[in-house]
């Protein structure tokens, strides 16, 4: 009897430690999946660029490095307040803008723009770590003729632009 109360007890205490485990924080869908489902997590998002993580991920797989542009740090930090301020999470952003009018907007005449959202992941390098596993943002990070990024973050949302100018 003894033995079974043990092994109750150690069970429940198993239970409990397990669910104080959080979850990883889920990701945004990459630009045109067409899934907006809300985050479930909201850690703050903590400064730091997603440029060393990324780059070396794109050298891994021969990859060009790319470069910071103002046009896109701007148009990726607008998406992320308004983002962060609204409680959205897909890619339409302010007045029903998509990517390509945000880009547009801060002046870069872009012919290739594509973006990445992020929620709830606490650094630049988880955040690209969690992207590497979803098809659509894997894809957007490794784009060949991808040239110039922006980032931008605010509050639990981390924005990632990539783009090619014409």
């Amino acid at each position: 009897m003894l033995r079974h109360c043990r092994i109750a007890m150690a069970s429940g205490l198993l239970i409990a430690l397990a669910a104080c485990v959080p979850a990883p924080p889920p990701d945004a869908p990459a630009a045109g999946s067409g899934d907006t489902s809300a985050p479930q997590s909201r850690t703050l998002a903590t400064p730091g660029s997603v440029a060393p993580a990324l780059n070396a991920y794109r050298a891994s797989g021969g990859l060009t490095p790319l470069t910071a542009h103002p046009a896109l740090m701007r148009a990726a930090q607008d998406q992320a307040a308004y983002l962060a301020a609204t409680g959205r999470t897909g890619h339409t952003g302010r007045g029903g803008s998509s990517v390509m009018d945000r880009v547009r907007a801060q002046g870069l005449q872009a012919c290739l723009v594509a973006e990445n959202l992020s929620f709830g992941y606490p650094t630049a390098a988880q955040a690209v770590a969690g992207w590497k596993g979803s098809a659509g943002h894997n894809r957007n990070m490794l784009l060949p003729n991808a040239s110039l990024y922006g980032e931008g973050h605010a509050g639990a949302v981390r924005v990632l632009v990539l783009a090619r100018p014409c």
